[in-house]
């Protein structure tokens, strides 16, 4: 694993793109697809409104990679890209130890 990115890295971009593109009710009906769901609605539910919002745009926008979108609301909302990236990086981290991946 060279790559220098956590291995629960791809597992939660996926809970948190289903959850950003889905924010009001998981599309899944799987008890994982839903628990995953549910974990990343409790987890950005810990942060404050903005950042919240700023999460979800970066991953629900699929014209765009994640990076292109942190950029574009960067410029947007005026915050540093790598305050947004922190944030991103710790709930990341959140998440996968509350699904127990870590």
């Amino acid at each position: 694993m060279g790559n220098g990115k956590p291995f629960y890295t791809d597992y939660v971009n996926h809970c948190l793109r289903l959850y950003c593109r889905y924010p009001t009710k998981c599309p899944d009906a799987s008890p994982v697809g839903k628990r995953n769901w549910e974990t990343v609605e409790k987890v950005l539910g810990e942060y404050p409104a903005q950042m919240r919002e700023i999460i979800i745009y970066s991953y629900a926008h699929m014209a765009n990679d994640v990076r292109t979108n942190v950029q574009e609301i960067s410029k947007i909302t005026k915050i540093p890209t790598k305050e947004i990236w922190d944030a991103i990086c710790e709930a990341s981290h959140r998440i996968a130890e509350v699904r127990e991946l870590i």
